[in-house]
C-alpha cells in the first residue's frame, strides 16, 4: 500500500549533565542518507552555540548546534 513515511531523527549530545540537540530532522523517505544529498552525515558540533535552523538545500533544513561539513 503506498504511503508517505514520516521519519523523525534526533541526535543528542550529553556533556557534564547538559543535553544539546545536535541534529533534529524529519525525512519523508526510507532512502539511506537522503537527508544529506546521498552522502553520510559529517557534522561539526560546538556546544557553545545556540541550536538553530540550518539549511541543507532549497527544500530541507534541520535544527541543532551542529553544522554539516
Amino acid at each position: 500500500m503506498p504511503h508517505s513515511p514520516e521519519i523523525f531523527q534526533t541526535i543528542t549530545i550529553a556533556v557534564e549533565g547538559e543535553s544539546y540537540t545536535a541534529w533534529s530532522f524529519q525525512k519523508g523517505d526510507y532512502e539511506e542518507n537522503s537527508e544529506s544529498s546521498g552522502r553520510p552525515l559529517k557534522m561539526r558540533c560546538d556546544i557553545s552555540q545556540e541550536a538553530d535552523v540550518h539549511e541543507i538545500n532549497n527544500l530541507y533544513s534541520y535544527f541543532g548546534i551542529c553544522t554539516l561539513d
